[in-house]
């Protein structure tokens, strides 16, 4: 649990903390400042996304004690839910499985998603995710 607890921490720590820096943010992502008060989504079982918990929270984890599916939402939501979009706006989350072995979690796309690059993310392990928006119907998700 302690090597879990240590992956944890330095992927908040490392991962999310570039989000944090202003100056190295890239064109066409979401602002630094609002990704400061962002909190954790937590689903031990299977669920779907809704566009809030995958652009607010940023930072998904699951104990499965079975493998699971994380469904997104649908595009328009996704899309609807990013104030002042642009076709080429994107955002990160992270999907971190804390399963100490066998369980997986995998990403499933909603009506409108694409899903680009493997979407299993194996015990103890994460999976980063960069949703693009296409149109106002239509999101690609690309493991990163």
């Amino acid at each position: 649990m302690e090597r879990i607890d240590n992956f944890v921490h330095n992927l908040l720590v490392r991962g999310i903390g570039r989000f944090l820096n202003k100056p190295q943010m890239p064109a066409g992502s979401i602002a630094a400042a609002e990704l400061a008060a962002r909190a954790v989504f937590n689903s031990n079982v299977a669920v779907t996304l809704t566009a809030t918990q995958m652009v607010d929270s940023s930072i998904l984890t699951s104990t499965p004690t079975a493998s699971i599916n994380f469904t997104t939402d649908i595009a328009t939501n996704i899309v609807g839910a990013l104030v002042g979009f642009q076709v080429g706006t994107w955002f990160d989350f992270t999907i971190i499985n804390l399963a100490a072995a066998t369980h997986i979690i995998t990403l499933v796309a909603g009506t409108g998603v694409t899903l680009v690059g493997s979407v299993a993310i194996g015990p103890a392990s994460s999976g980063t995710f960069r949703a693009r928006v296409d149109s106002a119907l239509a999101v690609t998700i690309f493991r990163i």
